[in-house]
């Protein structure tokens, strides 16, 4: 992502471009954050994905080894215990992979937002035009159907909706948890 001015400063001495500028140069900053933040925490979550498919390989193939030696007449008294202990190991790792995809929806919606503010940043940085009331609710609107989950396009409405004067989609209602 680049900076929507240069070094220089703003090209215009208005004090109108000027604020649309500093105001388009915060909306990049916001997104920067954003998108830094969410591709430390998306390499950690693949990080951590690795372990979890070698831990669930892992339990698997012990399982396997497990029941193929159950059939001797004595087994180790720890092997039962670590037999008795894999279901439970096996549901803290399904946890972990349903914990995993709530981060992963998650990072979607953070690389909407990053996305909505780009472009904000693109419509303030516009120079020598003035945004028609016409255009910011195209805008408006093209950041509604941005959204691909029906809470967020909810959301939306309830917030920016009528005070945007869009259009308010009347499918949409309160917004319920969304599981996936």
């Amino acid at each position: 992502m680049t900076s929507c001015r240069s070094s220089d400063g703003p090209s215009s001495t208005d004090g109108a471009n000027d604020s649309q500028v500093a105001i388009a140069d915060l909306v990049d900053l916001c997104a920067q954050q954003i998108e830094s933040a969410l591709n430390e925490a998306l390499d950690d979550v693949a990080k951590l994905s690795e372990h979890v498919i070698w831990a669930g390989q892992s339990v698997t193939d012990f399982q396997v080894t497990a029941n193929a030696e159950s059939d001797a007449e004595s087994i180790d008294p720890l092997l039962k215990e670590v037999l008795t202990a894999l279901p439970q190991v096996t549901d803290a790792i399904n946890h972990v992979v349903t914990e995993l995809q709530f981060a992963d929806r998650m990072s979607q919606r953070l690389m909407n937002v990053t996305g909505n503010l780009q472009r904000l940043k693109r419509i303030l940085n516009t120079e020598g035009t003035e945004l028609s009331r016409d255009d910011w609710a195209a805008f408006m609107l093209e950041l509604r159907d941005s959204f691909s989950m029906d809470a967020e396009r909810r959301l939306f409405n309830s917030v920016i909706g009528g005070a945007a004067n869009i259009p308010i989609d009347d499918d949409v209602g309160p917004v319920p948890p969304e599981l996936f």
